[in-house]
C-alpha cells in the first residue's frame, strides 16, 4: 500500500475525464476535421388531403414555384414562393411573384405591391404567407412545383382531382467545406 495520493487545489482527488466528454471531444474534433456543417436545410412538405406527408424536396435556394396551367385560357400560370422561418424549425410559405401570360377571366389585375408586363408576360409583385397551401390537383396537364429547374407534377403523389397540401419547413443538413453555402431565407 502506497502513500495517500495528494488532492490538488480544491480538495478533491481529479478523475480522468469521463468517457462521454472525451467522445463528444473526439467527435467535435472529427467533424471540424472533415469540414463538415451543420445548417438549415429549406425543404417543401407535400402532404395528402388527410396531412400524411408524400414527398420532401430540398429547396437549395429555399425557394420553389407553383406552376400550372390555367383551366380558362390554357396558358401558363407560376407562383413563385419562398419559406421564411417560423419557430425553431418551422417555416411559412411566402408568396412573393404571381406570372401569367394571359389577361382577362379569373386572372388577377390588382396592382398589390406592383405590376408590370415583360416580353409578354404578366408579373405582379406579392406579398401574401401561408402555413400551408390546399390544393386541388387538376386535370390540365402541367400542375405541380419546380424545384431549382425540376419540375415535379403533382400526378407523382396524387390522382388528377385528389388533393396535395404544401408546407415548409427547416431540417438540419450537413454542408462539406466543398459544398454551396445554404442561403438564408430572403427577406425582399
Amino acid at each position: 500500500m502506497g502513500a495517500p495520493r495528494a488532492a490538488p487545489r480544491g480538495g478533491r482527488p481529479r478523475a480522468g475525464l469521463r468517457p462521454g466528454i472525451a467522445v463528444l471531444a473526439a467527435l467535435l474534433t472529427a467533424v471540424i476535421i472533415a469540414g463538415l456543417a451543420l445548417e438549415p436545410e429549406a425543404r417543401l412538405v407535400i402532404k395528402d388531403g388527410r396531412g400524411a406527408k408524400l414527398a420532401e424536396l430540398v429547396l437549395p435556394d429555399g425557394r420553389f414555384e407553383h406552376v400550372f396551367i390555367h383551366s380558362y385560357h390554357l396558358t401558363p400560370v407560376d407562383e413563385r414562393f419562398r419559406l421564411e422561418p417560423a419557430g425553431l424549425f418551422g417555416a411559412r410559405l411566402r408568396l412573393y411573384e404571381l406570372r401569367y401570360e394571359s389577361s382577362g377571366v379569373g386572372m388577377p389585375e390588382d396592382a398589390e405591391l406592383g405590376y408590370r408586363l415583360e416580353n409578354g408576360t404578366f408579373i405582379l409583385t406579392m406579398d401574401r404567407r401561408f402555413d400551408r397551401i390546399p390544393i386541388m390537383v387538376s386535370i390540365v396537364p402541367g400542375h405541380g412545383v419546380v424545384v431549382d429547374g425540376a419540375f415535379h407534377p403533382f400526378t407523382d403523389w396524387a390522382p388528377m382531382e385528389g388533393r396535395v397540401q404544401l408546407e415548409g419547413r427547416y431540417a438540419l443538413g450537413i454542408r462539406t467545406w466543398r459544398s454551396p453555402r445554404w442561403p438564408t431565407p430572403l427577406t425582399k
